[in-house]
């Protein structure tokens, strides 16, 4: 059995030896680029060499696991001060979810 994490659900995210508050409904998982206006393209923040990863779908699901490897990224906004966050998911050690009604 594996661990059901609902981003919708997520309070807290610890990263970077430090817990952020999360403003509910703000996660969201995807690829890790930075953005060069001049150029008008994207650069990944991965390695650049051609990795293979697992990833698999379950039965009857739309869902897709994957893990995580230095290119994907994890983004939210901070409760307190509104900012948006982004950083490599890789470096989350902990979730806090609200309590399941």
């Amino acid at each position: 059995m594996s661990l059901s994490i609902d981003p919708g659900n997520i309070t807290a995210i610890y990263a970077h030896n430090q817990w952020f508050d999360v403003k509910p409904g703000t996660v969201d998982i995807d690829a890790y680029e930075l953005y060069d206006r001049e150029y008008e393209t994207s650069y990944s923040m991965g390695n650049y060499l051609d990795a293979e990863y697992s990833s698999s779908r379950s039965p009857n699901s739309k869902f897709i696991a994957v893990c995580p490897d230095g290119c994907t990224g994890i983004q939210f906004v901070e409760q307190k001060t509104g900012a948006r966050i982004s950083f490599a998911l890789i470096e989350v050690r902990a979730f806090k979810e609200a309590p399941r009604k």
